[in-house]
């Protein structure tokens, strides 16, 4: 099936531009934590399919990526932690290991949509000016 960007094109990889970032970044998650990226997966695969099985098909079942980790890697399950525990081997500083952490796992779920077997468009869609999260809003393509 597809991911599709907002101009329609389908998307099949990581952004080349983002793609080298991805790779280095997946590789030290896969270093320091080596059990982390697939219980990320099997996360994230299943809050989609809940969404899903929450709203049927339709745009309901639409959510924001960062909606997901929200702003505390440790809350929930705690399954999103290495994540940011891995920005901060990389990057040092807090601040910036928590926006790179954020950016990295929107590109890890980038990657698990664009793998998933139903067709999904994404783009942005701030809600108000106070409310404007930097990940993507992903909707089912209702065809």
């Amino acid at each position: 099936m597809s991911l599709e960007s907002p101009s329609g094109a389908a998307i099949r990889n990581i952004p080349g531009e983002r793609q080298n970032e991805y790779s280095y970044e997946l590789q030290a998650l896969r270093q320091h934590f080596p059990n982390a990226e697939i219980e990320i997966l099997r996360e994230l695969s299943g809050f989609v399919d809940e969404r899903i099985r929450e709203h049927g098909w339709t745009r309901k079942a639409g959510f924001c990526s960062s909606w997901i980790p929200g702003s505390n890697w440790e809350e929930g399950s705690g399954v999103y932690q290495p994540i940011f525990e891995t920005m901060v081997t990389l990057f040092v500083d807090h601040e910036l290991a928590h926006k790179r952490a954020g950016w990295f796992f929107g590109l890890i779920l980038m990657d698990v949509m664009i793998h998933r077997n139903e067709d999904w468009e994404f783009k942005r869609e701030p809600r108000r000016p106070d409310d404007d999260p930097e990940g993507f809003y992903y909707y089912p393509i209702i065809r």
